[in-house]
């Protein structure tokens, strides 16, 4: 119940108390708040790949926030209509099994990893609805997923990799956090994978550092230029 209060506050993208949520849970519930909030957090990152954060302590104000890089309406992925659930957390979990594979993962490993969000083959999810169309069809539509054939293979054998769109909306070393979290590791216990995701990881700092060190640059060349320009005759 407190999951569909605030999933239906992310949709509508408001703001919530904890006065309402406490009518949620109901009042003989109070001492359990800290820890019934704890699970419900651990669920919206897990599942849903969205965070949950305070906006003011003083009148105990919350928000909902999406973790992924999305720059754009995702319909698709923020759920269809009204009632729909967001499917970021699916997402979340392919990429990261295929980050940890190598770059790489078989229908085999994925339907066995997805086990763990209870997400099975042919069978209709509550949350996600049918897995393999939002898979193998609406994910590589949008390009965040590719769905290859594995050269000869018999009888034929699909994979997937990360999909062009994927880099734009998460990085290496999101994906091996989010993979320990989910099978109870350390993104330690992939030592080639942590390193690589680091690697990334300080090189798009210093490129957002180079970015805002141009940009301050010429911040201070343009007065310069104009008031060279204005004194000419």
């Amino acid at each position: 119940m407190l999951l569909l209060f605030l999933l239906n506050k992310y949709k509508k993208k408001e703001p919530f108390m904890k006065a309402e949520i406490m009518k949620v849970i109901g009042r003989r519930n109070k001492d359990a708040y800290p820890g019934i909030m704890n699970f419900a957090s651990k669920m919206l990152d897990l599942v849903f790949c969205l965070d949950l954060k305070e906006m003011d302590p003083f009148t105990q104000s919350y928000i909902l926030l999406r973790k992924l890089y999305f720059t754009e309406d995702e319909r698709i992925l923020d759920g269809d209509g009204d009632r729909g659930f967001p499917k970021y957390g699916l997402l979340m979990a392919l990429l990261s099994l295929i980050y940890v594979n190598g770059g790489r993962a078989t229908e085999d490993e994925m339907w066995e990893y997805l086990h763990r969000l209870a997400v099975y083959d042919g069978e209709k999810h509550i949350i996600f609805g049918e897995p393999r169309k939002f898979i193998t069809k609406d994910m590589v539509q949008e390009m965040y997923l590719e769905y290859v054939l594995v050269p000869y293979s018999y009888p034929p054998c699909f994979e997937l990799l990360w999909g062009p769109r994927a880099h734009a909306v998460t990085s290496k070393l999101q994906a091996l956090e989010f993979y320990a979290k989910l099978t109870g590791t350390n993104p330690a216990a992939f030592p080639l994978q942590y390193e690589a995701a680091l690697r990334e990881e300080e090189m798009r700092v210093r490129a957002q550092v180079a970015a805002r060190a141009s940009h301050a640059m010429k911040s201070r060349a343009c007065p310069s230029a104009t008031s060279s320009s204005s004194s000419k005759p």
